[in-house]
């Protein structure tokens, strides 16, 4: 049987089955707040065994889908990484110098100093 294939036999009352498994592709960013919800979906779906797993993104998020691989059982299917050429989102914006908010990304951090000169020295009511 292929990696593509999966035994209906226990779902078939007994009587031996194979069929091909369907495909599915996840598009992602490989930043991590983008990338989570693709990554827990995936390993539910490799757990689950009914279709062929792959997972499309930027060159730094190899590494996390090898630790999801790892992390199923070894007679499981792995996900399959294709890697999508081109920087990553984060990659851009270093490159270019820009900031996300205020005090994002390459920014300054003008937001986080006025938040913390609004914190009082010491508490309120003490001497």
């Amino acid at each position: 049987m292929s990696s593509s294939e999966t035994s209906l036999g226990a779902l078939k009352g007994g009587e031996e089955t194979t069929r091909k498994r369907k495909k599915i592709i996840f598009l992602t960013s490989s930043e991590y707040g983008q990338a989570n919800v693709v990554l827990a979906v995936a390993y539910e779906m490799l757990l689950l065994q009914q279709h062929e797993i792959h997972v499309a993104s930027f060159t730094p998020l190899k590494g996390r889908i090898k630790d999801l691989n790892e992390s199923i059982p070894d007679n499981h299917v792995p996900a399959a990484f294709h890697t999508v050429f081109g920087p990553s989102a984060l990659e851009a914006l270093i490159s270019k110098n820009e900031s996300i908010g205020e005090s994002g990304l390459g920014g300054d951090d003008r937001a986080l100093t006025a938040a913390i000169r609004s914190i009082p020295s010491r508490p309120q009511g003490s001497a």
